[in-house]
């Protein structure tokens, strides 16, 4: 398999058992790019260090054959992709030793807004909580209008943040982890 498309190996970094996004940045570092750890040989990924069982994987072609699915996916829903390398990809994360590699998302946003709020909290929130968070929001709104809220996308004080957000024209960002 072949691709000119480096999302395809970005994807497949992602998915190799065994390699979080600490190894992999490890191996971005040693190795240059997600395409060369790739098209690296089996000794070159062992003596960067990871054992023999992660360069195996690495080298299993059904890796990059559910990339490719993947990408599909990402391709056929307009998803788009920044990767750690991106110019683009929020510079507060590139400085975390475990930030993920790869973030996907819809939408217009921008990542690297110079305010950013991130708001969590119970899934089961009380009247009070909601209402708390509501006219926070609002309150930022009127002295930081460009302020980006970020929050997951669970019940409770997750939905009131990105429904009150909304309410008070703040961009929002939910946060999907797997």
């Amino acid at each position: 398999m072949q691709s000119s498309d480096k999302r395809l190996y970005q994807i497949a970094l992602t998915q190799v058992a065994g390699v979080g996004d600490i190894i992999a940045r490890k191996l971005l570092q040693i190795i240059g790019d997600e395409e060369a750890i790739f098209k690296s040989n089996r000794k070159s990924l062992i003596s960067t260090g990871i054992s023999s069982k992660i360069a195996d994987e690495i080298l299993n072609t059904k890796v990059l054959e559910r990339a490719e699915k993947e990408l599909n996916f990402v391709e056929k829903n307009k998803i788009s992709t920044y990767f750690i390398s991106d110019k683009d990809y929020p510079h507060r994360l590139k400085d975390c030793s475990d930030a993920p590699i790869l973030l996907y998302f819809k939408g217009n946003v921008n990542f690297n807004a110079e305010k950013v709020i991130s708001i969590v909290g119970t899934r089961k929130s009380t009247s009070y909580g909601n209402s708390f968070c509501d006219s926070f929001l609002k309150d930022i709104s009127s002295i930081f209008p460009d302020t980006l809220i970020v929050s997951g996308l669970a019940y409770g004080i997750d939905i009131q943040t990105h429904q009150s957000a909304l309410k008070y024209n703040l961009p929002t960002v939910g946060v999907l982890t797997y």
